[in-house]
């Protein structure tokens, strides 16, 4: 994995890969650390990223999402961002 850190909501997460983890991904708020399995392919690697991510923006903004929800909208911008790579492209240009 080529990233080693993410800034959520003005809080910097350490990324980490690591072999030990029961599960494919982990995000410790206390720590601020997000723990992706090793192993993974590339896409899976990346679906995993985003999941811990989008954990760590709920636990940030308080909005109790379930696994589920937070699985489904994993999914689904995952998707979006797949079938569409010029949304991407035109939200980065549009925030800089």
């Amino acid at each position: 994995m080529n990233i080693s850190t993410v800034s959520i909501l003005g809080r910097q997460y350490d990324v980490v890969v690591v072999d030990a983890l029961t599960s494919t991904g982990l995000c410790d708020y206390e720590a601020a650390t997000i723990s992706i399995k090793s192993g993974q392919v590339k896409h899976r690697e990346a679906d995993t990223l985003l999941h811990e991510c989008v954990h760590a923006i709920d636990e940030c903004m308080q909005t109790n999402l379930t696994e589920r929800q937070v699985y489904c909208i994993t999914v689904g911008i995952l998707a979006l961002i797949k079938n569409n790579p010029h949304v991407l492209t035109y939200i980065n240009e549009s925030i800089k």
